[in-house]
């Protein structure tokens, strides 16, 4: 009797180990499914003030550069711009600057657009809309966000389908991923920032490492690098896999956006990287990206400079080795598999907004990916659905919702949920890695596949 082979084995081997769906858990898809749906739709029906929202600000900071002034350099006071009104510089950066004494001479702030700072090379990226009016250039960028959502949640659908050739799990996959991210949603679509466009970028950039394009998959990477935050830990996984190619094309393609930004500032293309590190201290009065509920605890409610200074070190240290100590042990696993454990070491330890957790798309997949292939694990699927969906809804969204409804003044509730945040961090981190680790250990090595596999089999 001929050996049956590798492909046929798995594929049996996922039919078998998970029943069909009963008629109870299909109804409950599609309740799930309409649920989510009628809440994209309030969502994007919410959405139609995007001049108000982050991309205005981005829009902001590159008509900035283009009169030749250094967007950081406005944010921490350095210069007074009219038209413009820094969006809430921390109160140390502003000590003694050009702007405080502009507010001490007459009295009140300069009127006009907000704007902040960003990384060098996403103002490039940005500035061939900056020639469009605002309102022009908000509507192609929310139209965009837009065609991003709906494509993704169509790659979801046909991808689960795709796994044991069951619409249902397309449905419960697609459905799922888009419920536990409308709080995420909901920020995002309105406020025009990028995660859309950097789920994207990982999403072919885990493609093209499976397939080993490694030049595309650096100028993936270079667009993730938009929010260094979230791309800077991608460079533990590629070291370890010795994917120099990968590195060195992010590196030169970052670069190279940062030169039309230095040209038209005017400002020496390192000197607008180096500046990044001081990102952070614009926003909080301390250096660098640290984690959002030690931040908010330790530098607006206990700001000192030993204070930020140990958190920064403290918080750092932790995230960058748990990120290595997992990119280790899966360093054999699929690309999926190890970047959805980079994106959750990067959002459990990094500095980030409600928005930011659209990224949990690419780990939620992969979770449900490899909770199907295993047969086992369903029910961590659906608590790393409903842990993304509480943390977000409930400790970022509705403040003041809570405020209202509780009688309690918003300020009043500041502390209590941030200490809330630094106590479900260790959940945030734990539960979907120790998921990734169980579900992915059920799998068969990947040596023992010698044929041509689809992309629904490499992936993860």
């Amino acid at each position: 009797m001929p050996m049956q082979s590798c492909e046929d084995a798995t594929k049996n081997k996922i039919g078998q180990n998970v029943a069909n769906y009963s008629m109870i858990s299909k109804v409950a898809i599609c309740l799930l499914g309409l649920v989510s749906l009628f809440l994209l739709f309030l969502t994007i029906e919410n959405a139609r003030h995007a001049r108000q929202g982050d991309f205005a600000y981005r829009y902001n900071e590159v008509s900035i550069l283009k009169m030749g002034i250094n967007p950081l350099d406005a944010w921490h006071g350095k210069v007074v711009i009219e038209g413009y009104q820094p969006l809430r510089p921390h109160r140390k950066v502003l000590e003694g600057s050009v702007y405080q004494k502009h507010l001490e001479a007459t009295g009140t702030e300069p009127s006009g657009g907000k704007f902040s700072a960003y990384s060098p090379w996403g103002y490039t990226l940005i500035l061939p809309l900056s020639y469009l009016p605002l309102t022009t250039a908000a509507s192609i960028w929310f139209c965009l966000s837009l065609a991003l959502t709906t494509a993704g949640l169509f790659t979801a659908f046909i991808f689960g389908k795709r796994l044991r050739n069951d619409a249902w799990d397309g449905v419960l996959l697609s459905s799922g991923i888009l419920f536990a991210l409308i709080p995420a949603l909901t920020h995002m679509l309105p406020t025009g920032n990028w995660p859309l466009v950097i789920l994207a970028a990982l999403v072919l950039m885990v493609v093209s490492l499976e397939k080993e394009y490694d030049f595309l998959a650096g100028l993936c990477w270079a667009m993730v690098m938009v929010k260094p935050q979230f791309g800077v830990l991608l460079i533990i996984p590629f070291v370890f896999a010795r994917r120099w190619k990968v590195i060195a094309t992010a590196v030169v393609t970052c670069l190279l956006l940062t030169i039309p930004a230095a040209i038209i500032s005017k400002t020496s293309p390192i000197t607008l990287i180096i500046n990044i590190k001081d990102l952070g201290t614009g926003l909080f009065g301390c250096s660098g990206y640290i984690p959002w509920p030690i931040t908010e605890l330790a530098c607006k409610k206990f700001a000192s400079a030993d204070i930020s200074f140990w958190v920064l070190i403290v918080s750092t240290t932790i995230g960058v080795v748990l990120c290595t100590w997992a990119c280790w042990v899966l360093r054999n696993k699929s690309w999926s598999i190890r970047i959805s454990a980079v994106v959750i070491c990067s959002l459990a330890w990094t500095y980030c907004h409600l928005y930011d957790y659209t990224l949990y798309a690419l780990p939620l997949a992969t979770i449900f990916t490899l909770s199907v292939k295993s047969g086992k694990y369903r029910c961590l699927v659906f608590a790393n659905i409903a842990l993304v969906f509480a943390y977000s809804l409930l400790l970022h969204t509705y403040r003041e919702t809570i405020a209202e409804f509780t009688g309690i003044s918003p300020s009043a509730l500041f502390l209590p949920l941030a200490l809330a945040r630094f106590v479900l961090i260790p959940l945030y981190w734990v539960l979907p890695l120790l998921t990734l680790f169980l579900t992915s250990r059920e799998l068969p090595p990947s040596a023992s596949c010698h044929g041509k596999q689809t992309l629904a089999e490499k992936l993860p």
